[in-house]
C-alpha cells in the first residue's frame, strides 16, 4: 500500500487542473467564467439558449396544465361543472339543461337559452351575449332571463367563474 501512496497523491493534486478548458486555471483554482460563445472545437458542453422562463400568466393555477387560453370543454367540465353543476344539471336534467360531458355537450351548449329565446347559452367568443355566463354571473335578470342565480346556492367561485367567462371568450373550444 506504501508503494502507491506517492502516485495516489500527485494523482490527488493534478486532478483539479484536468477541470479546465485550457490547461491553466489562472492561479486561481477555479475553472474559468462560462462563455456564451460556442468552443472553437464545438463543444457539446457549449451553453445553448435558455428556455424562456415561465410566468405565472402562462400558468395562472400553478398546475402546469396551461393557460386559460388552453382551456377546453373537457378540463371545464372536470374542474367546474362536474364538481358544481353536475348534481342538478346531469341526471337529474333541473332547468332542461343536461351538462353531462358526452359528443353533444358543445353543441346542446350553443342552442338558445329557454330563459332568454334569441340568446345563446354559449356564444362562442363573446361571453356578453352567453345566457350561461350571465346565469353564473347573476347578471341573467339585467339582460332580460329570469329564474335564480346559478347555482341557486350561492355564486361560483371566482376560479370557476374566471375559467368559464375565459372559456367562451376563447371560442369555447372542444
Amino acid at each position: 500500500m506504501t508503494r502507491f501512496l506517492p502516485a495516489l497523491l500527485a494523482t490527488a493534486l493534478l486532478l483539479p487542473a484536468c477541470g479546465s478548458d485550457d490547461g491553466d486555471d489562472g492561479g486561481t483554482g477555479s475553472p474559468p467564467p462560462a462563455s456564451s460563445e460556442p468552443s472553437a472545437g464545438g463543444s457539446l458542453d457549449a451553453p445553448s439558449d435558455p428556455e424562456p422562463e415561465s410566468t405565472p400568466s402562462s400558468d395562472p393555477t400553478g398546475t402546469g396544465e396551461g393557460s386559460a387560453e388552453e382551456e377546453t370543454l373537457a378540463t371545464l367540465h372536470a374542474g367546474v361543472f362536474a364538481a358544481q353543476c353536475a348534481s342538478c344539471h346531469g341526471f337529474l336534467l333541473e332547468g332542461d339543461l343536461d351538462l353531462t360531458l358526452d359528443g353533444t355537450l358543445r353543441g346542446r351548449l350553443l342552442q338558445d337559452s329557454i330563459q332568454l329565446p334569441g340568446m345563446p347559452l354559449v356564444d362562442p367568443g363573446d361571453p356578453a351575449n352567453s345566457y350561461l355566463w350571465h346565469k353564473v354571473a347573476n347578471t341573467h335578470v339585467d339582460v332580460g332571463g329570469s329564474g335564480d342565480i346559478m347555482p341557486p346556492t350561492g355564486s361560483l367561485p371566482t376560479e370557476a367563474l374566471d375559467r368559464i367567462e375565459a372559456w367562451i371568450a376563447a371560442g369555447a373550444p372542444e
